[in-house]
């Protein structure tokens, strides 16, 4: 009898760690994927921008919020306009989606972004310039959301960051840490 209560407790025990560890796996299979979604949001915003600088002879916007006279009343704009990360924490903590008020002013779209701008380029200008990076670190230290102006995007671990190509810098609210000499 003694016995039998030893291996249903190391069956309950095993069971349990387990179930721990598939947990584990399963949470950071989600974060993975918000992380390439959030790359994604970057890249559907880079699509804007160039259809944009086609119709500004090669000019990209001022701020973000100029291309809410193109997108502003489509509410798939507005929804890739929050990082994933952020809509998953909204949602866990309150059962809902995040709101993102349809037909925001400009200082609203850009105040709720999760997305900062840097504006003042080209299509001519470096293609390894920073033209999107994500404001805050939505994805718990792990790493920040890039797009490039050639059009690519990158989810980057904090040891990567950098101020931006050679002879570039990024605005003082990116907060990367600074090159290594």
């Amino acid at each position: 009898m003694k016995k039998k209560r030893i291996v249903i407790a190391l069956v309950i025990t095993g069971t349990g760690v387990l179930t721990v560890l598939l947990w584990q796996g399963l949470e950071s299979s989600r974060h993975s994927t918000r992380q390439t979604l959030c790359v994604h949001n970057l890249k559907l915003l880079y699509s804007c921008l160039k259809a944009y600088a086609e119709e500004h002879e090669g000019h990209y916007p001022d701020r973000l919020a100029n291309l809410l006279t193109r997108h502003g009343d489509n509410p798939e704009f507005l929804e890739i306009l929050i990082c994933p990360e952020i809509q998953a924490i909204y949602k866990h903590n309150t059962g809902e989606k995040h709101p993102f008020p349809g037909h925001p002013d400009a200082d609203t779209l850009e105040r709720l972004c999760s997305y900062a701008y840097v504006p003042g380029y080209t299509v001519d200008d470096p293609p390894d310039a920073i033209i999107f990076y994500e404001k805050k670190d939505n994805h718990f230290g792990k790493g920040r959301s890039l797009m490039y102006l050639d059009g690519h995007g990158a989810w980057e671990p904090p040891e990567n960051w950098r101020h931006g190509p050679p002879n570039k810098t990024l605005p003082p609210e990116f907060s990367g840490p600074q090159p290594r000499e």
